[in-house]
This record gives structure tokens, sequence and C-alpha cells, in this order.
């Protein structure tokens, strides 16, 4: 958790803010609540806070049809999918929230890779609004358990440097682990087709995991580990964990004419 004085924080929006407005051609929100998700993101160095800004919205000139989210409401099959992603219920054992995806239950030729994509990114947005979450960072949890072939449909280069993007160019959340559980074979070659768009810095931020995965409860409590995983969380007591973002869906839908100009 990175804790910073009050007029500290005040004059690192004052100085990113200040950035932002000289960068002409693009039109974005200054308030603080806006700001400070980037800030806390980039730990409160300001270069990084505004670089992180840019990349944002430049992502969405680079991405359009990944990056351009619907409602929330237009992602209630992703989220009330079970078998997809959710989040965690607790926090771990150092206050971080946690996001939990099962790439064993996706199949590229049945998903729609935008569809699913904006909905992890629309997730991350919401993540990026909550306190908790700026201060500690969050976990990601991929479990990989009865992953097949088919993911490798989704290890073209487009797609891998889209995961990238979202892991550790754009998105304001800052990712403190990502844990890996029960890779098989498969799950190692996209690894290996990943890889080299990956930061050294990401790179150290992997932990990997095999059944019966016991060393989890050094980090979640068991409440938080699903039953499969050794833990006592059944999926029903989590079917509706996505109804505050449905809640804050006018806070996430972003106006169509913020971003970058495009050139005369």
């Amino acid at each position: 958790m990175v804790v910073v004085e009050a007029q500290h924080e005040a004059d690192v929006i004052a100085q990113v803010r200040n950035l932002v407005k000289g960068e002409t051609k693009l039109v974005c929100p200054t308030t603080d609540e806006f700001l400070i998700r980037f800030i806390k993101a980039s730990k409160y160095d300001v270069k990084a806070s505004f670089t992180l800004v840019k990349d944002y919205y430049k992502a969405k000139i680079d991405l359009p049809d990944e990056f351009v989210t619907e409602a929330a409401s237009s992602y209630v099959d992703i989220f009330s999918n079970l078998n997809i992603g959710f989040i965690l219920p607790h926090v771990d054992l150092f206050g971080r929230t946690t996001l939990f995806l099962r790439l064993g239950y996706v199949d590229p030729g049945e998903l729609n890779w935008n569809h699913c994509i904006q909905a992890v990114i629309l997730v991350l947005e919401y993540l990026s609004y909550q306190p908790e979450a700026q201060n500690t960072g969050i976990n990601l949890i991929v479990d990989c358990t009865d992953l097949t072939i088919k993911i490798m449909k989704w290890a073209t280069p487009h797609k891998l440097k889209t995961i990238v993007k979202i892991l550790q160019e754009c998105v304001p959340v800052r990712f403190e682990v990502i844990h890996i559980i029960n890779p098989p074979m498969v799950f190692n070659l996209f690894f290996a087709a990943l890889r080299p768009f990956l930061a050294d810095s990401m790179n150290e931020k992997f932990k990997w995991h095999k059944a019966p995965c016991t060393d989890l409860v050094d980090i979640i409590c068991s409440e938080s580990i699903p039953t499969w995983l050794g833990g006592t969380m059944g999926l029903d007591s989590i079917k509706h964990w996505y109804d505050d973002i449905l809640k804050k869906e006018k806070l996430l839908k972003e106006d169509p004419s913020i971003g970058y100009r495009k050139s005369k």
C-alpha cells in the first residue's frame, strides 16, 4: 500500500492536471476522482501518471473494437456466467481485491472476443474507482483447470498485444500479483507466445500454483477460495457479485466525445 500525505496528494493531482490540460489534442475529465485512478496506479509518479492517461486514450484509438464499451447492463451475460469469472467477495490477507478468471471454461469458438474483453475492461474500470483497489492494487487469479488447446485461437499477435495493454500499459489499475492455477501444457504454449510482449516488471508478478493449491490459503481466506480449489466458497454465494457494477453504470459509461481529437 502506498500512503501519502493529503497535501502531497493534492500537489500531485495539480501537477498531473496541468500536464493533461497541456495535452491540447486530448479532451478528458480532470476532476480529482478521475485523475487519482491514474496517480495511484502509478504510485504517485507524476510523469508515469500522465503517461498512463495518454496511453489509456491512445489504446481506445489503437484498439477501437476492444475498447468501445456499451452500458454495463450490456455485459450481464458475461458477468452472470460464473464459469468465466468474478470478483472475490473478500479482500486477501494483504487487503487486496481479487479478480478471478476461469480460462478452462472459456471457449473461443463460442464466445465473442470483443465482447469478453470489453467486459473485462469494464470490470477493471469499476475497480479503478474503488478506493481500496486504488490503495492496495489488485490480484488476478487465472484458473487454468481444464484449459484446452482451443485457447490458442486467441494467441494471435493482435489479441496477445491487447492482453498486454490491459495488464501493463493503459488500464488505470495496479496489478500486484497474477496467480496462475493448474496450468496445463497448452497454457505454457499460450504464455510462451505472450511473454515476449511483457515487461520484466510484469513477468515478475506471475506466481504459479499446482493442485491442490494449498498455498492459496497463505494469501486468500478459505471463504474466498472456490470449493474446487480446496476452499469453502460456493458459487451460489456470489451469483450477484456484479450488482454494484450495474449501479455504477452512469459513472462507467464514457462520453464518446472524450479522448484524442482526430487530426484535420
